[in-house]
């Protein structure tokens, strides 16, 4: 799993995640949830909240 949160923080291009989205996170991959299908998700709310903002 480190690997594919590793991964996953990779494609997102994150330093710093909290600790209740990285959960959320690998039991989304382990529930077998693509990890760069999952980052590209993140990565839109990420932007259309910074947008509302």
């Amino acid at each position: 799993n480190n690997n594919l949160v590793t991964e996953l923080a990779r494609i997102l291009n994150v330093t710093e995640i909290d600790e209740s989205t990285l959960q959320l996170c690998i039991k989304l991959l382990d529930l077998g949830i693509d990890p760069e299908t999952l980052a590209l998700k993140i990565k839109s709310v990420n932007q259309e909240t910074q947008t509302a903002l």
